[in-house]
């Protein structure tokens, strides 16, 4: 399974939650935020598999850098980094109606990427350190 093929199944999961969070917010029935919660936790999941796929495939073209280099893996980076502070809120605050506002903003977010530029470039030379990886996350 490619990489982009993971971030399209992503993108359905996270707009396929925020539904779930519609539904409880509207009618208030716990199965539909319980498995908007499970939607979440999938969605990341898959949408960390695939950010892993592309910082293996950068290494395999022989350029080996972690996938924040340029504005699509930024936005990919961020919109999953955006999705795991919602859920480390959720523990904390217990509050799902966060869902209903940052779901959309997480779901918009990766689907934006569909329209971007997709290719692994090498950095170019003033980007070639580590602080590169510290500075974006």
């Amino acid at each position: 399974m490619t990489e982009s093929t993971l971030i399209g199944i992503a993108i359905y999961v996270y707009l396929a939650s925020w539904i779930g969070y519609l539904l409880d917010a509207a009618f208030r029935r716990r199965w539909s935020a319980v498995g908007a919660d499970l939607l979440v936790v999938c969605g990341l999941s898959v949408h960390a598999l695939a950010i892993g796929l592309r910082w293996a495939e950068s290494y395999r073209l022989g350029m080996g850098h972690a996938p924040l280099s340029n504005l699509y893996e930024s936005m990919v980076f961020f919109s999953w980094a955006l999705g795991v502070v919602y859920l480390l809120a959720l523990r904390k605050l217990r509050a799902r109606i966060l869902g209903v506002f940052v779901m959309p903003l997480v779901f918009l977010a990766l689907a934006s990427t569909s329209l971007m530029h997709r290719g692994i470039e090498p950095l170019m030379p003033a980007l070639q350190s580590n602080w590169l990886t510290a500075h974006v996350i």
